[in-house]
């Protein structure tokens, strides 16, 4: 990729985009060298931008406004970004932001599969069965004991001993 002008950016494609990208920034830092305090902030600051810029073809596509606007809020939040914009810095945030992308379009695969997911053993035990209705058991009775009125002599209408 020798330039930003039609890059986009595909949720099926993260990882190449995700290469694509983080290369070019590596490149082109190399490339670029040392420039001038003021000057290397703007052109930082504009390859931020590059996703929804009007150059870019693609800057329309669905994936890179959302991306973009994600990148925007990372790196409004970093105070420092906005003070002084390094390569590095916009590297760091766009990798961030390709993670949480990554990460929520796997999760968002996961919920809507209809595939249902493992539960594992201590799930289950830390949780535990909140229902109140008795466990079905293999034929037994549901009780482990025999009632006290059921065993040796005692009364047939009341159930007591001895009576």
């Amino acid at each position: 990729m020798k330039s930003l002008k039609g890059i986009k950016v595909d949720g099926n494609d993260l990882a190449a985009f995700c290469r694509d990208f983080i290369s070019f920034l590596i490149t082109t830092e190399y490339q670029v060298g040392n420039m001038p305090e003021q000057h290397r902030q703007n052109w930082v600051k504009d390859l931020a931008a590059q996703f929804t810029h009007t150059s870019n073809a693609n800057k329309n596509f669905k994936g890179n406004r959302e991306f973009q606007k994600d990148l925007n809020a990372v790196l409004l939040a970093d105070e420092g970004f906005g003070q002084r914009a390094t390569v590095k810095q916009l590297r760091k945030h766009a990798q961030s932001v390709i993670n949480t992308r990554a990460r929520n379009i796997h999760w968002l695969g996961q919920r809507t599969s209809g595939e249902k997911r493992p539960v594992s053993a201590t799930s289950t035990s830390v949780i535990g069965d909140k229902s109140k209705k008795p466990k079905p058991s293999d034929n037994k009775s549901r009780f482990e004991f025999p009632l006290k009125s059921t065993v040796g002599a005692h009364c047939e209408g009341c159930g007591r001993e001895g009576h």
